[in-house]
């Protein structure tokens, strides 16, 4: 990052755009490992969870301002809607931010350039409700069911294929050891919605 950026001398454009590819491609590998270990974690039951007072709301914005330079690199805003109120869960902080970057992540993946992401977080009595929006490709109604499974990636070809098919399996695996849901609706028309339910503190 800081040798593309030239803070360690001048580069040449091309050098440039081969430091930042080499970058990207660190991250996502990274980002494999991590999801290994984690997917590894949960399925072994040998998980440390440290359970304590969270803010969802506030967690959900602090994710999302993590994601803004991805976002504004790929042309797409990132916008929170969610009230001023606390709205707290007894959880483990790592656990749930990792899920919540794996969501976002991907709605910016894919995402259409000059579209945006919708964040959107609310409280609906014992309940606490994520909703991460992206108006990308329809994910189909067969497709759906399998969404969750373990390395399923998808039909090859289809647009919101992509990564190891590890990452909303991970999701799920955090959620349901909360005690909560994860789903997914998509539509052509209205775009592809993923829902996170976690049981309210208060």
């Amino acid at each position: 990052e800081q040798m593309a950026a030239g803070e360690f001398g001048s580069v040449e454009d091309e050098q440039t755009n081969t430091l930042i590819k080499l970058r990207d491609s660190n991250a996502k590998l990274i980002d494999l490992i991590q999801n290994i270990v984690e997917v590894y974690r949960y399925e072994r039951d040998v998980r440390t969870l440290t359970h304590s007072q969270i803010d969802l709301g506030e967690l959900v914005s602090e994710c999302a301002n993590g994601f803004k330079n991805i976002a504004s690199n790929r042309r797409v805003t990132i916008n929170i809607n969610r009230p001023d109120a606390v709205m707290e869960v007894m959880a483990d902080s790592n656990s749930i931010r990792r899920a919540l970057q794996n969501l976002i992540e991907n709605a910016i993946k894919f995402s259409p350039e000059g579209s945006s992401v919708e964040l959107a977080v609310r409280q609906d009595q014992s309940t606490i409700i994520i909703e991460i929006h992206n108006r990308g490709e329809a994910i189909s109604k067969d497709d759906q069911q399998f969404l969750f499974q373990r390395f399923w990636q998808g039909i090859r070809g289809k647009r919101y294929v992509a990564g190891s098919g590890l990452g909303l399996y991970l999701c799920h695996k955090i959620v349901t050891a909360h005690n909560g849901t994860i789903t997914c609706s998509s539509s052509d028309s209205l775009g592809t919605t993923f829902t996170v339910q976690l049981p309210a503190l208060r």
